[in-house]
């Protein structure tokens, strides 16, 4: 019996442990190529069949603005290619400055039930925390749960990015910059909490 015991154990690593190492490899393009990183596309997300939630799903530029006065422009949004998991609809928005450099991205997702938007937003922190060049911020309140991240890549600009969970749903706001700043983070958390106070359904945007 101890040593059934023994192989189901080791069993059970085994599992873990490739299903993380798939989850690594799945997203940690995803976190440098867009959905935390506005500059750069390239990667495609494991979903890519998702519907598209609505405009309204995501904060106007209007709200941006009043947080990040020089970002003038909407660019085009539409579905999250970089979703992790198996989202039911998603959405994707960038805004820039008059130069149309993207510096911030806004995404959600809305996930099947609670439980696999709990199990993908685990594997998102999992990759931040694993990132080259990754720092925490900490745990600003947003949201059932969030966690605030500054990767410093070698060369190129800082991305901070402000993730947070609400039942079904999960956010993230990003921006890219040359410095990191505490007022630059909380003007993060700021839009963070506004883009998660949204409603936001399959259906629709509610309420």
């Amino acid at each position: 019996m101890l040593k059934d015991r023994q192989r189901r154990g080791r069993v059970m690593l085994v599992t873990v442990g490739a299903r993380t190492s798939a989850v690594l490899l799945a997203v940690s393009a995803v976190i440098v190529s867009g959905c935390a990183h506005p500059g750069l596309d390239g990667a495609t997300g494991p979903d890519a069949a998702a519907a598209v939630l609505p405009d309204n799903a995501v904060i106007p530029l209007s709200a941006v603005q009043q947080v990040f006065p020089t970002l003038s422009v909407s660019l085009t949004g539409g579905h999250d290619p970089r979703a992790l998991g198996a989202p039911l609809a998603t959405r994707r928005a960038q805004f820039a400055e008059p130069t149309a450099i993207p510096r911030l991205t806004v995404t959600v997702a809305e996930y099947v039930s609670e439980d696999d938007a709990f199990t993908t937003f685990t594997d998102l922190i999992e990759v931040l925390r694993n990132t080259p060049g990754s720092v925490g911020l900490g745990r600003p309140d947003v949201g059932q749960d969030s966690r605030a991240n500054v990767i410093r890549p070698r060369t190129g600009p800082l991305v901070v990015t402000v993730a947070a969970r609400k039942w079904r749903m999960i956010i993230q706001v990003s921006t890219t910059r040359s410095t990191y700043s505490r007022d630059h983070l909380e003007r993060l958390v700021k839009l963070a909490r506004q883009q998660v106070s949204i409603p936001v359904s399959v259906a629709g945007v509610s309420g």
